[in-house]
This record gives C-alpha cells, sequence and structure tokens, in this order.
C-alpha cells in the first residue's frame, strides 16, 4: 500500500515438492483449520475465530432477511450447492448488483438429512433455479457427481417453456475441491495452477476486505 512496494502472495504450495508432501500436512492441520490457513495458505489476518476477520464480518451486515428478498433485474444470481453427508444439503444464492458492484447473500437452504434428501434436494434446486434463474451454478463434485448429471439429464429434457430450468446442461458445474485450476493471471495474462479450494477462500475473503459483500444483520 506504500509507494516503492509491492506485495507478494506466497503459500506453501509454491514449493517444488508440494505435490509430495501436501497430503501428510493437510493430515496434520486436519483438525485445525485456522492454522492451517495461517501457517501453509500464508492467509495473513485470519484469526482464531477462523478465516474471516471479525470487524469486516461486521461491516458486511446489512439490515434485510433472507427469506424476503426477491429476485431483481439489476442483478446477476448464482447458486452454490454442497452435498453434506452430515448436516444434509446447503444450498446458498448469491446476486451480484450490476449498479453498485456489490455481492450479495440470498436465501441460505437447508435440507436435512433424512430418507431420500438427495431426491428432495434435487427437486428443490430446480424450484429454485425457475425463481431466481441463475447465470452461474456450482456444486461440490466430490460427493455430488450423480446429482449433477441428474440436473444436466433434467435440463436435457426441458424447453424453454418449461422454465429456466433448461439451462441446467449449460449452467450446472462441479468443483473439485481438490484438484487445480487453469486462472489467468491479472498481471502477466499468463495461465497459471491454482489450488481450488484455496482459490476459493482467497476469493472470498477479498469481497469482505474490499467491502464489496454484503450479508443479513439477522443471520445467527
Amino acid at each position: 500500500t506504500e509507494p516503492g512496494y509491492k506485495e507478494f502472495y506466497q503459500p506453501s504450495s509454491v514449493l517444488p515438492h508440494w505435490d509430495r508432501v501436501k497430503d501428510d500436512i493437510q493430515s496434520e492441520y486436519k483438525d485445525d483449520k485456522d492454522s492451517y490457513y495461517r501457517e501453509i495458505l500464508a492467509l495473513h489476518g485470519v484469526s482464531a475465530d477462523g478465516v474471516y476477520r471479525g470487524e469486516l464480518v461486521t461491516t458486511a451486515l446489512k439490515d434485510f432477511k433472507y427469506e424476503e428478498m426477491k429476485p431483481q433485474d439489476n442483478y446477476i444470481y448464482s447458486m452454490g450447492v454442497d452435498w453434506n453427508k452430515t448436516i444434509g444439503t446447503e444450498i446458498v444464492i448469491v446476486g451480484y448488483d450490476k449498479l453498485q458492484h456489490i455481492w450479495k447473500v440470498g436465501p441460505c437452504i437447508n435440507i436435512p438429512k433424512q430418507e431420500l434428501t438427495q431426491l428432495h434436494a434435487l427437486e428443490r434446486i430446480v424450484e429454485l433455479t425457475n425463481l431466481w434463474k441463475p447465470e452461474f451454478m456450482y456444486m461440490d463434485e466430490g460427493y455430488g457427481s450423480t446429482q449433477i448429471e441428474l440436473l444436466h439429464k433434467t435440463g436435457m429434457t426441458s424447453v424453454p417453456l418449461d422454465g429456466w430450468q433448461y439451462k441446467l446442461r449449460q449452467i450446472v458445474k462441479g468443483y473439485n475441491f481438490s484438484a487445480k485450476l487453469d486462472v489467468r493471471d491479472p498481471n502477466t495474462g499468463e495461465i497459471v495452477k491454482k489450488d481450488a479450494k484455496p482459490f476459493m477462500v482467497e476469493n472470498s475473503v477479498r469481497r469482505f476486505e474490499e467491502e464489496n459483500i454484503q450479508i443479513s444483520l439477522h443471520d445467527t
């Protein structure tokens, strides 16, 4: 931030032998995610309370309720899905305000773990798709590959008159947290490899640091 200085981000994954040691390191830190983010991913500013700094979370809190939100024309919406074996399926809608250039977290839905949980989740996803008309949908690929295929099939068998669900085949993407992503370096324009999970975490943290994300004041 000072003239004459430049910040470099260098997590442990830049080590040439990282692929050989990462499994052992991740196993060592599996019960201490906070230390892993600080010591291995070099995400400075991460407190013992979690990934996001408390004061930045407080700044992001705004007085609105998820359940009262409705789709707006000036927003681009996306949907994220996590297929969780323990607590059920988690679904979150996020909107990007094209006028104010901010992200706004929308409805957060949990499909409780029970019999036919995945079928209920798929039905709910289709309902939410037709309501919010998301342009992007990303889903945990590790535990959800079959569900992703079913949603693609739903998109193949639907026609535009049936609603937004006809786009499922194009917009539903699997996100593999253990994979590497091809990302364009904004400084050089070159394509570089990034670990998927840290890349996602870093970008979400940056939204709070740049104060361009809003979450509900009533979100406990």
